[in-house]
């Protein structure tokens, strides 16, 4: 074997994960107008990335699969698959990155109920600048399309995009905070909805304490026009927050606020306020995950989408295995959905175990 042939087999990463999952509500339903249907289900997912760096420059290429096998519930058995690449350049003080992502996934549409399949394609461009010590701007451009087409039942198939645009001077204000103001700007098609484009100021605030407290947060107002010469304002947020106590607890908590085309059938736009708290603790060789999470979202537009108030909570227990190269991991998460449409008030529980190994 040549000397690149080994190079690229030791850049090269193959996993496999297998999981075998009893869900107690697949179609998501609540026996008003559809009986809620219970089933067991397997999964194999093969997995593959290849990563190399050269100089200043690291590519990274991955590529997945996802079969699963109900027992009974045949039409929610399928393949689906994702594949993409990343490519970041750094260089004194200019920093570069940029990524696409293509997959298609199918399943129960959250939001309007039925099975759905969805193909998403994404593309991200993201650089900083480093003026000096203090002083950096950072700009990025992002682009995500989909389609969904549901499998059964009235609803038309959906083509959604949003393309958004952000732009930021930031200032080291301290060793540990840096902050500054900017603008977002967003661009969003709908099926049903038509055009919708926003702008507005926002400001951008990070906090980092030597790898137990990591913060990066932005808040903005947005104005906005729609189809028609209708006009709004809103307020967007996001914030990520990692919190290291020591080296048994891990904390995390994220929160998004937005207005975002459906991606589902529906085919409308959805403001949406949710938020995600997440506890893990080391036992031993063991790790126990803990989460707990809500979404409140109001639908315009749309075709059968309904305005929703979501709760999650998942747990789990993984361990190391096969000398450190796998992991076997049993979970548990249960949802909660209530719409002010009746028949899309529905709750589930998911449990099962899952097995990985890195060949």
């Amino acid at each position: 074997m040549t000397g690149d042939s080994s190079r690229l087999l030791r850049d090269l990463d193959i996993g496999m994960i297998t999981s075998w999952t009893y869900d107690s509500n697949v179609n998501q339903a609540n026996d008003r107008q559809i009986r809620a249907e219970g089933d067991w289900f397997l999964s194999l997912a093969p997995t593959a990335t290849w990563e190399t760096r050269i100089r200043d420059f690291s590519l990274q290429l991955n590529a997945g699969l996802n079969y699963e096998q109900y027992g009974s519930l045949d039409d929610y058995s399928g393949l689906d698959y994702r594949g993409g690449a990343k490519l970041g350049y750094q260089g004194g003080p200019l920093s570069l990155d940029g990524s696409i992502d293509y997959g298609s996934t199918q399943g129960s549409d959250r939001y309007t109920g039925g099975l759905t399949e969805e193909r998403l394609l994404g593309l991200r461009f993201s650089g900083r600048y480093a003026l000096s010590s203090k002083t950096s701007f950072e700009a990025s451009l992002s682009s995500s399309d989909s389609n969904s087409a549901r499998q059964a039942g009235n609803a038309p198939d959906s083509d959604t995009s949003q393309t958004s645009f952000q732009f930021a001077a930031l200032w080291q204000a301290t060793p540990l905070i840096e902050l500054g103001p900017g603008i977002r700007s967003t661009w969003s098609t709908t099926e049903n909805a038509g055009d919708r484009s926003t702008v507005g100021p926002m400001l951008r605030l990070g906090y980092r304490l030597s790898g137990k407290v990591d913060l990066d947060s932005r808040i903005g107002l947005d104005f906005s026009e729609i189809d028609g010469g209708a006009s709004d304002e809103s307020v967007s947020a996001a914030v990520g927050l990692k919190y290291r106590l020591d080296a048994l607890w891990n904390f995390r908590f994220d929160l998004s606020r937005d207005v975002v085309p459906e991606t589902g059938i529906g085919g409308g736009f959805r403001e949406s306020t949710q938020w995600r708290l997440g506890v893990a603790r080391k036992v031993l060789a063991a790790q126990l995950d803990l989460g707990v999470g809500y979404e409140v979202s109001t639908s315009s537009g749309g075709v059968g989408a309904s305005d929703l108030d979501y709760f999650t909570f998942d747990a789990g227990v993984g361990v190391p295995l096969f000398g450190n190269r796998g992991s076997g991991r049993i979970f548990l998460r249960h949802q909660d959905n209530s719409a002010n449409d009746a028949n899309r008030d529905w709750s589930g529980i998911q449990s099962g175990l899952s097995l990985s190994y890195r060949f």
